[in-house]
């Protein structure tokens, strides 16, 4: 009975050490979703748009390329000065948004690494309680079956040798019996 209990409890610690490996699992794998998502939207950001059309269908150039061709600004000063501030903004904005998502992002990841620390540590100290549970058992185990074959063997030493003590007792009664009925067939073959 002790036995099955033992095992009981063996089987129940096993059985949260398992569930607490999974949920360490849980934070890595949405760090690595996050990542992933990180990834693709970089990517997809990073990929250029295709130039803007004017009405007649032409691409219409934008302020570096006009001043790549060596244009005045003279030349063209409000599309330049709009174009270039527009292009600023854009850049800016770009890289408030980046900044603020690798804040939020950096933060997601510590949080997750934290509680990917948390549950391993939690993780190890339950391996540790399981496997010096186990080795406790283990150990009790072998104590009480020495101790029942120790018994065991004092038993059956017990019934040999009352056996042998059953056995002169009875070769004793025989004889007396013997001897008894000896007497008797004397007594009864002798005149009074």
């Amino acid at each position: 009975m002790a036995e099955l209990k033992g095992q009981t409890s063996l089987m129940k610690r096993e059985r949260r050490d398992l569930e607490q490996i999974l949920l360490c699992q849980v934070p890595r794998e949405s760090a690595v979703l996050l990542l992933i998502e990180h990834w693709r939207s970089e990517r997809d950001e990073g990929m250029d748009p295709p130039p803007p059309f004017d009405i007649t269908g032409e691409t219409v150039r934008t302020s570096k390329e006009v001043v790549g061709e060596g244009a005045d600004s003279s030349q063209v000063p409000g599309l330049c000065n709009k174009q270039l501030m527009s292009d600023l903004l854009d850049s800016t904005k770009g890289e408030k948004q980046l900044k603020v998502r690798a804040g939020e992002l950096a933060m997601s990841l510590e949080r997750s690494i934290q509680d990917s620390n948390s549950q391993s540590h939690t993780s190890a100290r339950l391996v540790s309680d399981l496997r010096n549970t186990h080795s406790n058992l283990s150990t009790a185990y072998r104590t009480a079956q020495r101790k029942y074959e120790n018994q065991l063997m004092k038993l059956e030493f017990q019934i040999s040798a009352m056996s042998e003590r059953h056995r002169a007792q009875i070769a004793e009664l025989e004889q007396s019996a013997k001897k008894l009925q000896e007497e008797l067939d004397n007594s009864n073959g002798t005149p009074l």
